[in-house]
């Protein structure tokens, strides 16, 4: 299944020709104008668009193939806005010069080895890599390293990072 990730919305139609204009947080902007094609949810679920053409800064304006009036372009108001999340992380790397994990705050982290989950309160950003800090079911706090080969899956729908830490390291 591909995985996406929750970009901005789409706040209203522009112009005449179909064109949208919407709402997307700032560290996204790199990789929707990198982009060829973009997902809108419709119905609960992400259907495909190709991006004809885009433009403007802190809230773009797109063109999406398939959308040539007002009318066609009117149901996709109001909807969330989603891209690729390897091409989000490609785009975020990209920017850092590594990993970019900070979107992670709020998620839910659970360790495939030992079974134990906590909630993802914030990412602290060191030199040598990001830092997740975890709070558990008993409200203990744990520092939890994002790495690449640390991560199984990050699921964006569910807000849940699949991990497998070496045993021990989910202990307080």
């Amino acid at each position: 299944m591909l995985a996406l990730t929750p970009i901005g919305k789409i706040t209203k139609v522009h112009g005449a020709q179909g064109e949208l204009k919407a709402k997307v947080e700032e560290r996204f902007l790199d990789a929707l104008y990198n982009a060829e094609f973009v997902f809108v949810k419709q119905a609960g679920k992400p259907v495909p668009f190709f991006l004809e053409d885009i433009r403007g800064d802190d809230n773009p304006i797109l063109k999406l193939e398939e959308i040539d009036s007002p009318q066609d372009a009117t149901p996709l108001t109001s909807q969330e806005l989603l891209l690729e999340t390897q091409l989000v992380e490609q785009f975020a790397e990209e920017a850092s010069g590594t990993s970019s994990f900070g979107y992670l705050t709020g998620y839910t982290l659970h360790d495939q080895n030992s079974g134990k989950s906590g909630l993802i309160k914030e990412v602290l950003e060191y030199p040598q890599q990001e830092i997740a800090s975890v709070v558990d079911d008993k409200n203990l706090s744990v520092l939890i390293p994002l790495h690449d080969e640390l991560i199984v899956e990050i699921d964006d729908e569910k807000k849940i990072v699949e991990v497998k830490l070496p045993d021990g390291l989910f202990e307080v």
